[in-house]
């Protein structure tokens, strides 16, 4: 039975259950312990990195902003064994703060904020390296703020409390998962597109993201690792776009192929042991140009291909981005579209049937429990047909027996279904039409009875 103070995997057990990243590729606890230090070239780009990173910033009128995510030894310091508790300094504080001129930096570093958060609620995961959902969204908000932007990111999101593991316990192979609260946004209109999936590691992960319903139509280049990376669907909230680069350097072409309204960069504490100068970095727009082992989808490419044409070629932007608002409605939330059905490209606003069994599906509509809706649904097509309505049971599969039928016209149709609250899940499923043409779903309404 492991005790605090015991080491075990690379994972340091601490008080009452609280795991710890030991060394890692970092050393971590060993530049928290000021047993080794960076190197003075390593404070000496890091200063330089974020000043010119700042005049490029500056020179475009772009606001900027550098977070430093504290590492969770330093956060979740009062959990770890006794005997280690009084060594541990946080690294930034220990070797870079004070070297860094606020008149020419813009760093955040939120330690004492997820500090004073951790007393009431769980910032850290206990089983994880990073920060749960709840300390993301306080990182996202406090980025918010420091870029002068007003918006209440938890007032957009909503709670709910699932079992999770974490990369500690798989790397103690330990099968226990624990309570943790995740949120989701409210409702959950966004779409992202990530290319991790296409790549071999996380070096070079893209994340493409954009809210139809977001707060504002502002757009964020976010550069840094999985920590900044966690903030994305917080920050969505409010921006319309986000195009976040795993990247340690800058990347000044993508300031004018994305055009930002706010820029955000990023690292992880314990990557302070070394810091290289951004003029080591490349594009990345080229970097994958030839390779043979990635091939991302169709899907990847053209949201990317749309979010790079931003400020030269408005109109791919546009195109793109309204063949997503075409299926994106409030309270319903961003559909899923089956095989059999594509977009189409003269006319954005349009859906093409390519088959009989066309699925537009809403993954988590906004209901309360034990209320009653009405969905309403205006819908025009070129075709005559049969409409179908399947309502999702939580974790059951669609089945007919839960399923309602409306007939097609050519032209508008107004169609009303009755959502009753017994029994009803969060799911449903929308079959436009039975045979092939093209359609367009001109509202999609939830409607709350009394």
């Amino acid at each position: 039975m492991s005790k605090p103070g015991d080491i075990e995997n690379n994972v340091l057990f601490g008080e009452d259950g609280w795991l710890f990243l030991w060394k890692g590729g970092h050393a971590q606890f060993d530049h928290l312990t000021g047993i080794i230090s960076p190197a003075p070239k390593s404070v000496q780009s890091f200063v330089a990195n974020l000043e010119s990173r700042r005049e490029i910033c500056d020179a475009r009128g772009v606001p900027y902003v550098h977070v430093v995510y504290p590492s969770k030894p330093v956060v979740m310091s009062r959990f770890l064994p006794e005997g280690i508790r009084r060594e541990v300094r946080s690294l930034f504080e220990r070797h870079y703060s004070h070297a860094l001129n606020p008149e020419t930096t813009t760093v955040l570093y939120p330690r004492q904020a997820l500090i004073e958060a951790s007393m009431a609620e769980q910032v850290f995961s206990i089983q994880d390296t990073h920060m749960t959902h709840i300390g993301n969204a306080i990182v996202a908000q406090k980025i918010l703020d420091i870029l002068g932007n007003d918006h209440n990111i938890q007032a957009c999101m909503k709670a709910d409390t699932r079992l999770g593991g974490g990369d500690l316990a798989n790397m103690l192979e330990s099968p226990t998962k624990l309570p943790q609260t995740y949120l989701t946004p409210c409702p959950d209109s966004f779409k992202i597109f990530n290319n991790r999936i296409f790549l071999p590691s996380n070096t070079d992960n893209i994340i493409v993201a954009h809210n139809p319903l977001s707060a504002s139509s502002r757009r964020l280049l976010a550069l840094g690792d999985s920590f900044l990376g966690g903030a994305i669907s917080p920050l969505l909230t409010f921006y319309r776009d986000i195009l976040f680069v795993r990247s340690p350097s800058f990347q000044p072409d993508l300031l004018y192929l994305f055009a930002p309204d706010d820029v955000v960069t990023a690292n992880a504490e314990r990557y302070l042991s070394q810091v290289y100068p951004d003029s080591t970095g490349g594009s990345v727009v080229m970097r994958f140009y030839g390779r043979d082992d990635y091939k991302p989808t169709a899907e990847f490419t053209a949201a990317l291909q749309a979010q790079l044409s931003a400020r030269s070629y408005p109109t791919v932007y546009e195109k793109w981005a309204a063949q997503i608002a075409a299926i994106t409605f409030e309270k319903m939330g961003a559909a899923q579209l089956n095989s059999q059905l594509r977009n189409v490209t003269s006319a954005p606003e349009w859906l093409e049937s390519t088959g009989h069994d066309p699925h537009i599906t809403f993954s988590n509509v906004s209901m309360e429990d034990g209320r009653d809706y009405q969905l309403r649904i205006c819908m025009e097509s070129t075709v005559e047909g049969v409409a179908q309505l399947f309502l999702g049971r939580d974790n059951m599969p669609f089945t007919e027996a839960f399923s309602v039928r409306k007939p097609i016209c050519v032209g508008l149709n107004e169609m009303v279904f009755d959502l009753e609250a017994e029994g009803r899940g969060r799911r449903l499923r929308f079959d436009p039409l039975n045979v092939s043409g093209r359609l367009r779903l001109v509202t999609v309404e939830l409607v709350p009875l009394a």
